[in-house]
């Protein structure tokens, strides 16, 4: 019987530990936009829970998304899902900053 809980524990111990591993992955991510792919179609702005992305128009160019509070992101990624066009990828956080173009 010690055994079996032994058992239950061990796996208990196992999903706890990877559950924060994904958890963590997450919160290292961050949404990348590219912007010759979109479409400008407005669907992830609608699909964002959080009000992470907003449509804006730029200096002499037309509307296109923009990433106004990267913070609030929780890499749901209900965004991603809702872009028929494969503009919306997360990206790492570090990955981001050696790159500085995306957001």
């Amino acid at each position: 019987m010690i055994q079996f809980y032994f058992a239950v524990g061990a796996a208990f111990v196992i999903y706890l530990v990877t559950d924060l591993l994904r958890k963590k992955k997450k919160t290292n991510r961050i949404i990348s936009i590219d912007d010759k792919k979109c479409a400008r179609c407005n669907s992830c702005v609608t699909h964002c829970t959080n009000g992470v992305l907003k449509m804006e128009p730029e200096e002499g160019r037309d509307m296109h998304v923009v990433v106004k509070k990267p913070y609030q992101c929780t890499a749901c990624e209900h965004c991603i899902k809702s872009c028929n066009f494969g503009a919306i990828k997360l990206v790492d956080k570090i990955q981001l900053s050696s790159t500085q173009k995306t957001i």
